[in-house]
């Protein structure tokens, strides 16, 4: 394509027009807390239902479920916090809830919420146990402590029964973060100690580890199709910063102009959220990763009517997504709406009409 600067004027305003359209502009809807001052929404499915953790009145952070305008305060098993990390087409919702087995031993244990009841999905041995993930078949994975409680393990969970996966990932710390609905997992295991912990994609039979060329590195999120975000480090440890893994190489997504970023998870056409430090690397703000380029969500918003927005936590296939930000100086969930944006078919007249006008431009050119 010819350089823009030598393109007529009409015909620039074209190009410019069609190109500005691409990146998506969103409406933003608080979600509230359960009486307090504090929530996080951390999962979102196709039906707008919405899972996350809030503070009540008093105490510790409850998991929530919110359809509809209400918030729901799914409890504990008797402690005082519960955290909600997922939640699949089916409603089905996993985090962890802390116990109460004594006035003085409090454990926390990872949790599958389904038709209003919560089910304790025990541990490998250990007091303690994470769900963080969920597929629309509810098999659930998270990590969890082994008798010694001095190593904790990735799991699998279905049927009623918890599976560790090792010794598919070794015998040191592992972690589980996400599942798709094949059953193939993501997360980060040490491989050699805690200061060489790597993102793995297992398919049930076999395992890759992912990053960019530096010494650590995370998966978090998995669609079906396959594709992988984290974060890592990048060669020599000169920024962290958020990758997609493509199902062939794994992509540097960038940054908004500091060191660091990371996404969570992707929607199945690629579209991936996450958060990046600015300038400065004193701030950080919520962000969408759309075919390779990194947008600030801030300056997306129709109005942003008095929000920051910092971590974007997850995403549906509609586009819809969640985490939190700042408002009125409280951290407070949030909804982003996306405004209408140009459907496959007017891309496809654009780029037509784009061909054209260039064509044309050029025979003129060649008169």
């Amino acid at each position: 394509m010819p350089s823009l600067r030598r393109l007529p004027p009409l015909l620039l305003l074209f190009v410019l027009a069609v190109s500005g359209r691409a990146q998506p502009t969103y409406t933003v809807t608080d979600l509230g807390t359960l009486g307090g001052n504090l929530s996080s929404a951390t999962a979102i499915n196709g039906s707008n239902q919405i899972a996350g953790y809030a503070t009540p009145t008093a105490g510790s952070s409850h998991a929530f479920a919110y359809s509809g305008g209400a918030m729901t305060d799914l409890g504990t098993f008797g402690g005082l916090w519960s955290y909600a990390y997922d939640i699949n087409a089916s409603g089905q919702i996993a985090g962890h809830a802390n116990t109460a087995p004594s006035p003085t031993l409090r454990y926390d244990h990872a949790f599958l919420y389904t038709g209003g009841t919560k089910t304790d999905l025990g541990t490998l041995g250990g007091n303690n146990s994470y769900a963080l993930a969920l597929n629309s078949a509810g098999t659930v994975v998270g990590n969890a402590f082994l008798a010694s409680n001095a190593t904790r393990h990735a799991f699998s969970h279905a049927g009623g029964v918890m599976t560790d996966l090792t010794p598919a990932l070794g015998t040191l710390n592992s972690y589980a973060r996400d599942i798709n609905d094949s059953g193939w997992i993501v997360g980060s295991r040490e491989t050699t100690s805690a200061m060489d912990e790597r993102a793995f994609l297992y398919n049930g039979a076999s395992f890759i580890n992912l990053g960019l060329g530096g010494t650590m590195s995370y998966a978090y999120g998995i669609n079906n199709a396959g594709r992988v975000v984290g974060q890592s480090y990048t060669t020599g440890n000169a920024g962290f910063h958020a990758f997609l893994f493509n199902g062939e190489a794994v992509l540097d997504l960038g940054t908004l102009g500091g060191t660091q970023s990371i996404a969570y998870d992707l929607n199945s056409g690629g579209t991936a959220i996450g958060s990046s430090t600015l300038t400065g690397n004193s701030v950080t703000h919520a962000a969408v990763f759309i075919s390779g380029q990194i947008y600030d969500l801030n300056t997306l918003l129709v109005a942003a009517n008095g929000w920051e927005l910092s971590e974007a936590l997850d995403i549906n296939d509609a586009g819809a997504i969640v985490g939190y930000g700042t408002i009125a100086g409280q951290q407070h969930a949030f909804l982003l709406t996306p405004t209408a944006v140009p459907e496959p078919a007017t891309w496809a007249v654009a780029a037509g009409g784009l061909v054209f006008a260039l064509a044309v431009w050029r025979r003129r050119k060649r008169a």
